[in-house]
């Protein structure tokens, strides 16, 4: 016997879609580029980034109305300094806090900020596996908070333009509005977007 199947065991392996023609033409049919580590499409990215950057909006919105006020208001627990340093400080220098001029690493209110948004983002980070462009776009909002509220207390000027909401939040009659720290979006949706009209100008 030579092993060589004889042509009633060919048409049986033929039936059964054992040929090895139709193996090689079957494996290809599993290849990587559609069942193994497919790259999202643009669609997806694009959905990823604008759901990250909407939901990073909303913890701010979020964090700052119910833990940064609702529980910093109360002295001595582990929220107070945003209400009892960081809002005195910007009403007294009128939006400039110079604890904004010391090392992130500090035990003030500037270090504790930084903390809590970099244990947010290392939180998320894990996301990375689900969603790249989510998780991308969330980590990145939190370094881009970091930036634009510093910014924003070292240079006041430079909120009145940029950062008007944040300004408002902290120089107008009430500060318990304006909830959303680097873009307004959730506060125009949500109804607490307060403007505070600057002196010599009108809210129409």
């Amino acid at each position: 016997m030579s092993g060589v199947p004889t042509s009633t065991a060919r048409d049986h392996l033929l039936l059964l879609g054992l040929d090895k023609e139709v193996l090689i033409e079957d494996r290809s049919a599993f290849s990587p580029v559609q069942f193994g580590s497919v790259r999202p499409r643009q669609g997806d990215a694009v959905f990823g980034v604008v759901a990250g950057l909407l939901y990073a909006n909303a913890v701010e919105w979020v964090v700052h109305r119910y833990v940064l006020h609702g529980l910093g208001k109360r002295k001595g627990n582990l929220w107070s300094f945003h209400w009892h340093e960081h809002h005195r400080n910007s009403r007294r220098f009128d939006m400039y806090d110079p604890g904004y001029q010391t090392s992130f690493l500090s035990s003030n209110g500037h270090g504790k900020e930084v903390a809590g948004i970099a244990l947010l983002m290392a939180v998320h980070a894990p996301l990375w596996f689900v969603s790249r462009s989510f998780a991308t776009a969330v980590v990145l909002s939190g370094v881009n908070y970091l930036h634009r509220h510093k910014k924003s207390h070292l240079d006041p000027e430079w909120a009145k333009k940029h950062m008007r909401s944040h300004y408002d939040h902290h120089m107008g009659k009430n500060q318990d509005a304006n909830w959303c720290v680097s873009y307004p979006w959730l506060d125009w949706l949500m109804g607490t977007r307060v403007v505070h009209p600057l002196p010599g100008e009108s809210v129409g």
